[in-house]
């Protein structure tokens, strides 16, 4: 939301922005140049419970991060954030922020973060209007079972939720199929939720020079984004195998590039020894993307099977990054609102999950496959992050 606040500010918007204080964390260059002040943009900010502890013997006894961070997400509700949730809200109450202004603007992850506007709608009568933007949905994610093993748990953050949706005077959801849940499965009305997609900021090739040289006759497929392992990337490496089975000289061709991870999280890779197949970047920063994309041919998109017979709302940041490459995407996903987008704008093809021959096969053809000049035109625009900006701002400026 810093870069959405930066937009808003260049429309002429004061904009205090409240965050977390990262700032003693290794944070990307690129969060780093959008966080700064400027103009008519402020930003405050509020210790976590995380940089309390790093400051005290205990913190420096033992790293907060991974399992410990974890442990405390499961004992806190709604999560380890909601120290830092009561602090900004006193903050802001205390400085004048609060009744100075029009908006509360309060967006997840972590959810914590609503709690903020629950405090306001309880301690400030007539304040300001609320907006609760999930920039990833809370209970109706598809991975929330993963994350909460005890029914409790789900009775408690459901409640939660739902309270967040009733006293909100806007709700922003990601998808479409997103808000469609929040409606079916909270009865909240259409009217109140707006769809506003995370988007892709605008990126221009015009000048770069590809990462890596480029050789006549090889097709370059590239991923861009962390690796997690063979559960999530393991189909598509047997995929590679069979390609190499199936059409050799079409694998000889295919250099798979990997930019994001600095090691490759697999044993299955070494199995089928293709290890050399793949061109592990390794770990880059935004600034550093440009060359790479410059390099591809088309980029892979990947989404493990989905265990439902909904469509899947979730759409990962990186399909809003290959729109904005403008080249073609090979997804291999389920059917839902990520699949929609690469269909419907003819960017790119889709096949779902679990069927390594057939994946195989559409990847053999996709190779050869060339996209329409004008995918990228009119409708494309619209998922640019300039465009979702001063879309979100005229809708809280409805409000009143």
């Amino acid at each position: 939301m810093a870069e959405f606040s930066k937009l808003w500010a260049e429309e002429g918007i004061d904009v205090e922005f409240i965050t977390a204080d990262l700032r003693d964390l290794p944070l990307p260059k690129d969060y780093k140049s959008v966080s700064q002040a400027r103009g008519n943009l402020k930003f405050t900010w509020i210790p976590t419970l995380e940089n309390w502890l790093s400051h005290s013997g205990f913190g420096r006894a033992i790293a907060l991060r991974g399992f410990t961070w974890r442990v405390l997400n499961k004992l806190v509700f709604p999560d380890a954030c909601v120290w830092w949730a009561r602090q900004a809200f006193k903050y802001a109450k205390e400085n004048g922020i609060i009744e100075g202004s029009d908006i509360v603007f309060t967006s997840s992850t972590p959810y914590s973060t609503h709690l903020v506007g629950v405090m306001l709608k309880k301690y400030s009568n007539g304040g300001p209007r609320w907006v609760a933007d999930f920039r990833d949905p809370w209970t109706t994610n598809y991975q929330y079972s993963s994350k909460r093993f005890f029914p409790f748990e789900r009775i408690r953050d459901r409640h939660l939720e739902n309270k967040i949706y009733n006293l909100a005077d806007l709700i922003i959801a990601n998808t479409n199929i997103n808000k469609e849940e929040i409606e079916d499965e909270f009865g909240v009305s259409g009217d109140k939720i707006s769809v506003v997609q995370n988007g892709f900021s605008l990126l221009s090739l015009d000048g770069v020079a590809p990462k890596i040289k480029p050789i006549e006759g090889r097709f370059r497929l590239g991923y861009i984004g962390g690796l997690r392992g063979d559960w999530y990337e393991g189909e598509f490496y047997n995929v590679l195998d069979l390609l190499r089975k199936n059409d050799p000289k079409k694998y000889e061709n295919l250099d798979v590039i990997f930019a994001g991870s600095d090691e490759i999280p697999s044993n299955l890779i070494d199995d089928l020894s293709l290890r050399e197949k793949i061109i592990n970047l390794g770990h880059v920063e935004r600034d550093e993307l440009p060359p790479i994309i410059k390099s591809c041919d088309a980029f892979l998109l990947l989404l493990p099977a989905y265990a439902s017979d909904k469509p899947l709302g979730w759409v990962p940041q990186k399909l809003y990054l290959y729109m904005a490459a403008k080249k073609p995407v090979f997804a291999i996903i389920p059917e839902g609102e990520a699949a929609a987008y690469i269909n419907d704008l003819g960017i790119g093809k889709t096949i779902a999950p679990g069927d390594v021959e057939a994946i195989s096969a559409s990847l053999c053809k996709f190779i050869d496959w060339r996209m329409s000049p004008n995918s990228f035109e009119s409708e494309f625009v619209e998922f640019s992050k300039p465009h979702l900006a001063k879309k979100l701002l005229a809708k809280m400026q409805e409000l009143g």
